[in-house]
């Protein structure tokens, strides 16, 4: 494994106890992968004690490539209410030679 990976991994080990997110949505994922692309546009503001609305989309997911989208929107009178900000993140997904072959079959 070269030097720039196993920094990444490192890095990865002591990071993701550290976050909440992470525990939460990455607890089993051992893949070390690369953003390509990320975008975030914020439409609005939210404050303490507002309700949101995360909706948040796999639009696809490739061999290599993932595309996500995601929508966050104030929740008003129990209603989805103003969009508060949209993103999108294209992600590289490596995939070794072993696992492509395996999912062949």
């Amino acid at each position: 494994m070269n030097a720039e990976l196993e920094h990444v991994r490192g890095v990865w080990e002591r990071t993701k106890n550290d976050s909440p997110i992470y525990r939460l949505l990455l607890s089993d994922v051992d893949i070390i992968s690369a953003s390509i692309d990320i975008h975030v546009s914020y439409l609005s503001t939210a404050t303490i004690g507002d309700t949101l609305d995360i909706s948040a989309v796999a639009d696809r997911v490739g061999k290599s490539m993932a595309f996500t989208t995601v929508k966050i929107s104030r929740v008003v009178d129990n209603e989805v209410g103003p969009l508060v900000s949209k993103g999108s993140h294209t992600k590289f997904l490596p995939v070794s030679k072993e696992n492509r072959e395996s999912n062949k079959s």
